[in-house]
């Protein structure tokens, strides 16, 4: 049909065709958050859990975490009770590690793979840093 009118068969097969797909139903954001995943090869639900995660640390909601943020993102994931502290020289070391780029920021990628590496035991157990923190936090002064 030559008209500007669509019949419900047409409709039909050009909702079939593109009705679900990602440019149609998901927000730049999320197709992003998509790519990275299958970039890594990860689910995509794993990827929104990391980005609510990154976005809950990134205080100042700038899309990056800084060295600040990144301290209390330490202190939460370890659960320290107040009064402790971690060694500055293992924050250090951890922040080191943290910002592949060396650019003072972790982006979200970036965040995402130290996440993973501390955090996100696939047994169920708390992972070695976390254990080793558990049982040895040092007393603030």
């Amino acid at each position: 049909n030559s008209s500007t009118e669509v019949d419900f068969k047409q409709f039909a097969m050009a909702f079939y065709c593109r009705g679900f797909s990602e440019g149609c139903v998901l927000t730049s954001e999320q197709r992003e958050l998509r790519q990275l995943a299958r970039k890594h090869g990860m689910k995509f639900a794993n990827m929104d859990f990391y980005k609510r995660c990154f976005d809950e640390f990134d205080s100042d909601q700038n899309k990056f975490i800084d060295a600040t943020e990144f301290k209390a993102l330490l202190y939460r994931l370890n659960k320290m009770p107040e009064g402790y502290s971690l060694p500055d020289s293992r924050v250090s070391q951890l922040w080191a590690e943290a910002d592949v780029d060396k650019n003072g920021v972790l982006d979200f990628e970036e965040f995402v793979f130290f996440y993973r590496k501390y955090y996100d035991g696939k047994t169920g157990e708390k992972c070695p840093f976390t254990r080793f923190y558990c049982t040895s936090r040092h007393r603030r002064e």
